[in-house]
């Protein structure tokens, strides 16, 4: 498999060599990255239309995601961003792949070659791929849904609830079949994908796709398989520098988060909050506990991403109170295993595939620490603390991270006590979950704990009550 492996890999590379004179004549203000995509797209696109086999098949699709990470190397600082080289030669065999997941989950890995939409699904048990047409339109869709949700514009929830009916017919409906048995499914979007958060697609029934499966992205499976599988240090370091006041200078404006303490209060752990709030108390204590939670603003910039950053409690010197994406670069996150990123700020720009979101995921990736979960606009400062702190609710009985944000965004769906516009996508479906692969557990198996004590107690009762008979006998005798 490794020599399959290898062969392909350097197959790939002379095929990517002849794609890219394919484009000689693209305009020349195409940046390498740019081409190596557009390379990769057309040898994925050649391959699915010749029915080769989906072993290659698998390779080249990842190899374009590969690419795709590696799409801002130029712009970069050098060591910085995720070389793509060696994503390459991480991306894992196929085989490896269905090992390791569970039977519970299963991955779908979408390419966009117009006038085809190919979806790729991978089980424990099988490989295959679907391909259906595709038409203007389709971006389109996409496009309006996610401007009438990032913006929390005024259209009419049937307008949205169209747009997410369309789509699920077009992403999810051709597989349906395929995750009769899965509760989990793990995303590796493409293109305009990148934005959309699948969480709000409807089904038939009128039901999101998050009741369905708990939702969560990677960006190629030479991401997939990490070390740190487990969250067992569950002390959380918390940031809310605009929980009291709000700020405003020449250039921004920060509102108050009112309800950002409410996210982590009571937590085990630390809390800064305010003027204590500090970047420079983030860099002193970064990485003391397993959770790092930032209830603050953010920029995702996707026209210059290098410029993204993270709002501390401002000062006079720009450079003191933002984090830029590549500062994360250089954190030291080893015993960090969850990021939490709430009442994120986004710059929303379809046409750059979010690559603000991209590049600060791969920072705190080659920080150390793999999983995030994140905001991809600023939704309602109330729902947004209820949904974390439900989160935080369900890590601490043991949950995935993908799982312990859906059943807290499902809370909040079959809250009946909640003003119905809590529940308005715009409201809810901002946070993914963005990360490792974590086998689905149950939670701290409450069932299983009680059962194993109750049967503990009635051992020990029929035990005492036969030595107790026993000794009554020898006494009578």
């Amino acid at each position: 498999m490794l020599r399959i492996s290898i062969t392909l890999f350097l197959f790939s590379i002379v095929l990517i060599g002849i794609a890219q004179n394919k484009i000689k004549s693209a305009d020349s203000l195409l940046n390498y990255s740019f081409k190596k995509e557009i390379a990769a797209r057309i040898l994925l696109y050649e391959i699915s239309k010749k029915k080769k086999d989906l072993e290659s098949i698998y390779y080249y699709d990842q190899i374009n995601k590969a690419n795709l990470l590696s799409i801002n190397d130029e712009k970069a600082e050098a060591g910085n961003p995720v070389n793509s080289k060696v994503l390459l030669n991480q991306i894992p065999s196929l085989e490896s792949v269905k090992k390791t997941l569970d039977e519970n989950t299963a991955l779908l890995s979408y390419h966009l070659s117009e006038p085809d939409l190919i979806t790729f699904v991978i089980t424990k048990n099988s490989f295959t791929y679907v391909k259906n047409p595709i038409n203007y339109f389709f971006n389109q869709r996409i496009d309006s849904l996610c401007k009438m949700i990032y913006r929390n514009s005024s259209a009419p929830q049937n307008q949205i609830s169209i747009h997410a009916s369309e789509l699920y017919t077009l992403l999810i409906a051709p597989i349906q079949q395929k995750l009769s048995s899965v509760k989990r499914i793990i995303i590796i979007p493409d293109a305009e994908l990148l934005s959309l958060p699948f969480d709000i697609l409807l089904d038939s029934d009128n039901k999101y796709l998050i009741e369905k499966f708990s939702i969560q992205y990677l960006y190629s499976t030479a991401l997939l398989l990490d070390k740190k599988q487990t969250l067992n240090d569950q002390s959380t370091l918390a940031f809310t520098p605009f929980s009291k006041s709000s700020y405003t200078d020449s250039t921004i404006y920060y509102p108050r988060l009112s309800e950002s303490e409410k996210e982590v209060k009571n937590l085990p752990g630390e809390l800064y909050s305010d003027s204590s709030a500090t970047k420079q108390n983030f860099l002193t204590r970064v990485n003391s506990h397993g959770i790092l939670h930032l209830a603050t603003y953010s920029l995702l910039d996707n026209k210059q991403p290098m410029q993204s950053y993270i709002a501390f409690y401002p000062t006079q010197n720009d450079s003191i109170y933002k984090l830029y994406v590549n500062e994360i670069y250089k954190l030291h996150l080893d015993s960090t295993r969850l990021v939490i990123l709430s009442a994120a700020q986004t710059m929303y720009e379809q046409s750059e595939k979010s690559k603000g979101l991209l590049n600060l995921c791969n920072a705190f990736k080659q920080a150390g620490c793999s999983n995030i979960i994140t905001s991809l606009w600023k939704a309602n400062d109330q729902s947004t603390s209820i949904i974390l702190s439900k989160l935080h609710y369900y890590l601490s009985r043991g949950f995935s991270p993908d799982v312990a944000l859906q059943k807290a965004k499902i809370d909040l769906l079959r809250n009946t006590t909640l003003d119905q516009n809590f529940k308005l996508p715009s409201n809810w479906a901002n946070f993914v979950s963005i990360g490792n692969y974590y086998p689905i557990k149950h939670g701290l198996q409450w069932r299983w704990v009680a059962f194993s004590t109750i049967l503990m107690m009635l051992l020990y009762y029929f035990t005492k009550k036969r030595v107790r008979n026993q000794f009554q006998n020898a006494r009578n005798n």
